[in-house]
């Protein structure tokens, strides 16, 4: 496999599963490199995400494993803590002669030889004392249950036999994130530079001497859980059922935090165990080393208060050149549930070793083949990363792809609907299920009136984050989702589906149809339009420190109107438009209107240069000596703009935007003063590196220069950062949503502010997975219509491959073929740029019968009644040579 793109922390190899995988090889206590800037001081470290449908773990690279859910809001189930006694869990531990050891990271274990793979789907430790071999794979299956498996193989080196008790370990400690809007703990002391580090400071002071801290309150409220322990020596299966024993609300209705967490479980599957351990106290000592301080029974206790923990010993022993394989299955579900699942996989681990399932996620990504070899590795590893980060909510009753990174797993703030549209859009062609699923749950966060909120948190609850009450874009970024999703999938019966309002406790109900009309009134009549003709800002317009770039705030979320929302319109409202053409014609006049008018709008808002970002409601342009990148893409992309202004506002944003930076694209340039300094320059919105942006900046870029657009996605790849940047271990295999420009301080890092340190937990932000995602599959040429699909590659080379769960595409010099598998049946429209060099008669098949096509334009056009899976060819009879 490539080197290109490893940094200094491993190497990505292809593992025993025939998946691209991440061997992490850095000695990250002693390396220097290792040690990375947060706001709470140095840290040493670092982790990847393994998960499914239902749970997002975390595997450290000291060994261990955190598990995180979120059925009742963000919570970690195995959150690490050594004052508890809780070392997060996925540990194997072995006994012999009284010795104890285990697989977690130490100088001794790493001095003999210690592995750790980060996979797709999993967490790979080897471990070797004494002649013993530990090859623990810590898994989420493929599924959407809520359980992590744990397979360990004893390998015995030695020439004797030996007799082991081998436990697996999963310390509990249930920290919920509760909303945090300015995230603090007793060891942050950075929250911004020069004047906005002292506010924050005085802010953090004042938490701490209140008690407000943010980890203190979420550690507090843990403490107060009670857990009751079963244990049935005969089937092995031990369960810890948490109470909160203090007064608590109905379990139905929205709540700031989880009072009725579910039990949770472990069993060794298709074997007995030796022993179960329900209290660290018996395992563990202060110093979080595991130590027998008592003899250990076969029953654990049945009442557990401090230090929780489910723990399973298993005696084994090994022959002399022999191995055993045992596995272990931990899980969160209601009692109900625990026996099927238990059932479930000890029926497929009696079928062959249980660690096979993660071969599943091959079928799980997007396979790409074309230009740089490492490319397809890093689109089947943004699939993996984005696919696996689902979660499910309970009150809205679906999963969801949270935006993840520091707002999710420090904050507490899932958010918000822009970000939930832009991921809906590529998962559209990797999974059309979940694609609807987010959909719907956007839906639900709607009011009767319309209005959608900013972000949700907790169980069922959704606000604003007090600065973002009236944010502006969600109403036209939910449409392009929408659009896409019944585009692409011909799901037109999704229209007719009806969805509950916000909060579902009222049995307000609507059809999707009828949403999307409540939205485009609620965006040209609540936000409006302002004087210059464009619509307003609100208080955000995806930039959401717009408002801190203008001379007079309160004036412009009154008055301030936004380029941005409105360059998003002149794409939207035309696919919209094409969505309702048959259904509403009245509807669609009416569009056309609200289309020119933003059209003319935005034409007015041309200095020569470039686009003015906004207007500050004071009748003064934002941007006149700054190239704002936000409102270009849309633009671009909305085919509304004069051939002239195209050619002059590509050439900017290129020689401005572009070629200057070695990453990426900056947001402005150059960058702006900002209120109290709140944004430093080159930072965040402030002439950062932003992949929401970028990302689409790519995919416009296609339709006026495949070799621009190519190369901005390889600019923007993970591989590229990890090669300018090789000591810095996030951007190698995850990363946040932006970047420090390369003129500002901490230049290729990552940004923190007052109330978000993204430098705290700079990974995981789908931002950076799902947008490659898309700008990848719109490069190759995909675009849906009303009518069907049309496929006009805009990539510099001749041949290539796509291939995602709804669409593969193989474009070769002489033919281009591929499948598409519709969720409903009808008349589909099949269009297919016919390359330059094609100057021949072309034969075209469907499912291998020769049809019929026509030819205008140099569009080949395919109309044919599809009814399941649908193959298509088309050849190129080129001429002998």
């Amino acid at each position: 496999m490539s080197d290109y793109g490893c940094g200094c922390f491993g190497r990505w190899i292809i593992d025993e599963f025939g998946l691209p995988a991440y061997e992490y090889t850095c000695n990250h206590e002693l390396d220097s490199f290792a040690l990375t800037f947060t706001t709470q001081g140095g840290s040493r470290d670092h982790w990847h995400q393994f998960g499914n449908g239902r749970f997002n773990a975390l595997a450290h690279n000291s060994g261990l494993v955190e598990v995180f859910e979120n059925s009742r809001g963000p919570q970690w189930l195995t959150y690490s803590g050594v004052k508890r006694r809780s070392l997060g869990g996925g540990i194997a531990v072995v006994s012999e002669d009284g010795d104890f050891w285990c697989d977690l990271f130490s100088q001794e274990r790493f001095d003999e030889g210690y592995r750790r793979v980060f996979g797709m789907g999993y967490f790979r430790k080897v471990s070797k004392h004494k002649n013993l071999v530990l090859d623990h794979i810590v898994f989420t299956p493929v599924s959407d249950d809520p359980v992590v498996a744990s397979e360990v193989t004893v390998k015995n080196e030695s020439n004797r036999a030996r007799t082991i008790t081998l436990f697996n370990y999963w310390g509990i400690n249930l920290r919920y994130i509760s909303e945090s809007l300015i995230y603090t703990s007793g060891r942050r002391t950075e929250y911004g530079v020069s004047l906005m580090n002292w506010v924050g400071r005085i802010y953090g002071f004042l938490r701490n001497l209140l008690l407000w801290d943010t980890e203190q309150g979420r550690s507090s409220f843990s403490k107060k859980f009670i857990y009751h322990m079963e244990y049935d020596p005969e089937s092995g299966l031990l369960i810890l059922t948490p109470e909160y024993p203090g007064d608590k609300p109905m379990k139905e209705v929205p709540s700031s935090k989880n009072y009725y967490p579910k039990p949770l479980f472990l069993k060794l599957l298709n074997e007995k165990p030796s022993l179960a351990i329900s209290s660290a106290e018996d395992f563990i000592d202060k110093r979080g080393n595991f130590q027998v301080k008592r003899p250990l029974a076969g029953v654990p206790k049945t009442f557990v208060k401090e230090s929780p923990c489910l723990c399973l010993g298993v005696k084994l022993t090994i022959p002399r050149k022999s191995s055993r394989t045992v596995t272990f299955l931990f899980g969160y579900a209601e009692k109900s549930v625990i026996p099927k699942l238990i059932s479930k996989y000890e029926k497929k681990a009696r079928k062959r070793p249980l660690r096979e399932i993660v071969r599943e996620w091959k079928a799980k990504t997007v396979e790409f083949r074309g230009g740089e070899d490492w490319v397809s590795r890093e689109a089947a590893w943004h699939s993996y990363y984005f696919k696996s980060s689902t979660l499910y909510d309970e009150y809205f009753e679906n999963h969801l792809l949270p935006q993840g990174g520091a707002y999710v797993y420090l904050q507490g703030l899932h958010g918000g609907p822009r970000d939930f549209s832009l991921y809906t859009v590529p998962m559209t062609y990797l999974d059309p299920g979940l694609a609807r699923e987010m959909l719907e749950y956007v839906l639900r966060w709607m009011r009767p009136s319309g209005e959608l909120a900013y972000s949700g948190s907790g169980f069922g609850r959704l606000g604003g984050a007090v600065v973002h009450n009236r944010p502006s874009d969600h109403y036209l970024f939910i449409l392009w989702a929408i659009t896409e999703y019944i585009f692409a999938t011909r799901d037109f019966k999704f229209l007719e589906k009806k969805v509950p309002f916000y909060p579902r406790e009222k049995g307000l109900f609507s059809t999707v149809a009828e949403r999307i009309k409540l939205s485009l009134n609620f965006l040209f009549e609540e936000i409006g339009f302002g004087e210059h003709g464009l619509l307003k800002v609100g208080d955000g317009d995806w930039n959401d420190g717009i408002s801190t770039m203008v001379p007079n705030r309160s004036r412009f979320l009154k008055h301030g109107e936004s380029v941005f929302n409105s360059a998003l319109a002149l794409y939207v409202l035309p696919r919209v438009i094409d969505l309702f053409r048959e259904r509403d014609s009245e509807f669609c006049k009416f569009l056309r209107k609200k289309f020119e008018s933003l059209r003319s709008a935005c034409l007015g808002s041309w200095n020569g240069r470039w686009f003015y970002r906004a207007w500050d409601g004071g009748g003064n342009p934002v941007g006149g000596g700054n190239l704002f990148l936000e409102p270009v893409p849309w633009l671009l992309l909305s085919k509304a703009l004069p051939e002239k202004v195209v050619e002059k506002l590509l050439d900017n944003v290129y020689e401005i935007l572009d070629k200057p930076s070695p990453f990426g694209q900056y947001l402005v340039y150059p960058p702006l003063r900002t209120f109290l300094n709140y944004l430093e320059k080159g930072w965040d919105v402030n002439g950062g590196i932003w992949f929401a942006m970028n990302f689409l900046l790519t995919w416009a870029y296609g339709l006026y220069d495949p070799k621009k657009a190519w190369n901005s996605l390889l600019k923007n790849s993970m591989a590229h950062h990890a090669n300018l940047y090789p000591n810095l271990w996030y951007g190698i295999w995850s990363g946040p949503d932006a970047y420090n420009a390369d003129y500002a301080k901490r230049p290729g890092e990552t940004y923190y502010h007052l109330p978000t340190p993204t430098t705290d937990f700079p990974v995981m932000n789908l931002n950076l997975h799902a947008n490659f995602l898309t700008a990848l599959i719109k490069l190759c040429g995909v675009e849906p219509d009303a009518e069907g699909i049309i496929i006009t590659p805009h990539l510099p080379f001749q041949s290539f491959s796509l291939k995602t769960t709804l669409l593969e595409l193989n474009v070769k010099v002489n033919e281009i073929e591929g499948s598409y598998n519709p969720l409903s049946p009808g008349l589909f429209c099949l269009r297919v740029k016919k390359p330059d060099y094609w100057s021949h008669q072309t034969r075209c098949y469907i499912n291998d019968e020769l049809v019929r096509c026509e030819c205008k334009n140099s569009i080949i056009t395919i109309r044919v009644n599809v009814y399941k899976k649908l193959r298509f060819r088309i050849i190129h009879i080129a001429p002998l040579t």
